[in-house]
């Protein structure tokens, strides 16, 4: 637990914290090696680190000075969260294995993560178990015992479920409700689109995307737009009474005739361009 410094021969030395010396007239003391660590001066041996602590490095001695370095192993140091040792005097703590987390230092083991789940991130905290593939956590599992208890539930049929903390969504061809497990097979298919937004097609709103919106009336199964208003209905009416009454004004009037027809000829052509038209130009030209 001593030494005799080459400088000094005639006097014994105490071995400082983070060494020992384990012979009788040793000339120098030697840094506790890793996974052992001496707190105390003085010390014939290093003690070994007990499970749920390291030490890392080993000390060196510097000989100018007759004195460790500080980077000498003095103490164990607790695993830090996220790791664990389940055995005496290592260098350094294990990372918790896949699907496993430790919130907590100085831990010899390590938590498993609920069913379903697996660790993304650092494995610091139960928050890091998150839902795998066709998997999906319920926002009634609020408290930690109960997500450990339940885990991440199956997906529901008729579902997308992609893992992590997102909540199913429906499929194609399914009317579902958010964070539920309610989803259903919509018929017609057609009138459920699917998808992350859980909107109807359009036309169509409310439970199992059954209800025809504002604009739209229904004709035997389907959602179909509304008929034009009666102002554009009359306006219709009266652009078919003009055109037979020109008819019979210009009747062996061949040229007015053709022009007439190239008129509306060309007014149907101008619909067709990707104008912004008036609402009753929309209406009666369709555009």
């Amino acid at each position: 637990d001593t030494f005799t410094h080459p400088s000094n021969t005639h006097e014994c030395t105490s071995c400082p914290p983070g060494t020992a010396s384990e012979h009788f007239g040793s000339t120098a003391c030697f840094p506790c090696p890793p996974g052992t660590a001496q707190a105390n001066s003085s010390s014939a041996f290093c003690e070994t680190c007990p499970t749920g602590t390291y030490s890392p490095s080993v000390g060196r001695w510097n000989a100018e000075t007759g004195a460790p370095s500080n980077d000498i192993n003095t103490e164990c140091l607790a695993c830090p969260v996220g790791t664990w040792s389940a055995v005496p005097g290592v260098r350094a703590c294990a990372v918790c294995p896949k699907a496993t987390y430790q919130p907590d230092t100085g831990s010899e083991a390590c938590f498993s993560c609920p069913p379903g789940t697996l660790v993304q991130g650092p494995p610091t905290s139960l928050q890091a178990c998150e839902c795998i593939r066709d998997r999906w956590r319920p926002k009634w599992i609020v408290t930690d015992k109960k997500f450990n208890s339940t885990g991440c539930l199956e997906c529901p049929e008729g579902a997308n479920c992609t893992g992590g903390n997102e909540e199913p969504f429906p499929l194609k061809g399914y009317f579902g409700i958010r964070n539920t497990e309610y989803f259903v097979q919509c018929a017609p298919a057609s009138r459920c689109p699917g998808g992350s937004d859980f909107r109807c097609k359009d036309g169509y709103e409310g439970l199992h995307c059954g209800i025809c919106q504002e604009g739209y009336q229904r004709m035997v199964n389907a959602c179909v737009s509304c008929p034009p208003d009666p102002v554009t209905i009359g306006i219709i009416v009266f652009i078919i009474v003009a055109w037979v009454a020109l008819n019979k004004a210009t009747a062996g009037n061949f040229n007015s005739i053709d022009i007439t027809l190239i008129f509306f000829q060309v007014a149907g052509v101008v619909s067709t361009f990707s104008l912004s038209w008036p609402n009753i130009i929309q209406s009666i030209f369709g555009v």
